[in-house]
């Protein structure tokens, strides 16, 4: 209404409107404003800028959410019957795989356009990049749509030390980025089966949020009804 739908101050009105949404809303409608948000960005600001290096962030995340979802539904079972109560019943297997393959090459094209801005030695302005690619690196391992799951378990929790190490030392060692870390690495770990692990982080998770968060916070509570 005030400026356009290709001026700067529109695309930047969108990614606050799609960090939102990937936060808390977390649907199909999240996947299309990232695609919408994507394809304006590079309208307006070309197709290597970093503007759009973010935004392929933002659709990986929407698409690893949707995905996330829709294989969490596929599976509950109804306890009065044997056979299962299938969810989202016209998504298949290939579709899943292919949503996976999706959101991993939005995290890696993020992760190459970032890394021509900045170079591949500069650790801390990649680390918002590092942490959207070891995101759907777990992802993908959770699916298990691969025969190289290890390969990508392994990948992502070298991903999520380096960037445990980069967040520390920015914003100290119980901060909220850290915690988010450990949870990232708790669902990481759960995704090849590593129990003992996953409940170690998630419990250093909570110890965070309990410092630096409310307790009827979002983020705290959803991370306690981990437990």
């Amino acid at each position: 209404k005030y400026c356009g739908r290709n001026s700067p101050k529109y695309i930047h009105a969108l990614q606050q409107l799609l960090q939102y949404s990937n936060e808390f809303i977390q649907d199909q409608s999240s996947v299309e404003l990232a695609q919408y948000t994507l394809d304006r960005a590079q309208t307006v600001y070309g197709y290597e800028s970093l503007t759009v290096a973010h935004c392929h962030r933002a659709l990986s995340k929407s698409l690893i959410n949707l995905a996330s979802l829709t294989q969490s539904r596929r599976n509950i079972k109804y306890p009065l019957f044997e056979e299962d109560i299938t969810y989202y019943q016209n998504t298949s297997i290939t579709d899943l795989s292919s949503s996976s393959s999706t959101y991993m090459h939005h995290a890696y094209e993020a992760y190459r356009m970032a890394q021509d801005w900045f170079g591949v030695d500069n650790r801390i302005r990649l680390f918002p990049f590092k942490m959207t690619l070891a995101h759907a690196l777990q992802a993908h391992a959770a699916a298990n749509l691969s025969n190289k799951q290890n390969t990508y378990f392994e990948d992502a929790i070298e991903l999520l030390n380096d960037c445990l190490s980069i967040a520390r030392n920015i914003f100290g060692s119980m901060s909220f980025k850290v915690a988010q870390i450990h949870r990232l690495q708790s669902a990481t770990y759960l995704s090849n089966k590593m129990y003992n692990e996953a409940e170690e982080e998630l419990q250093t998770c909570l110890q965070i949020y309990k410092l630096c968060l409310p307790p009827n916070s979002f983020h705290y509570l959803v991370t306690k009804a981990s437990l």
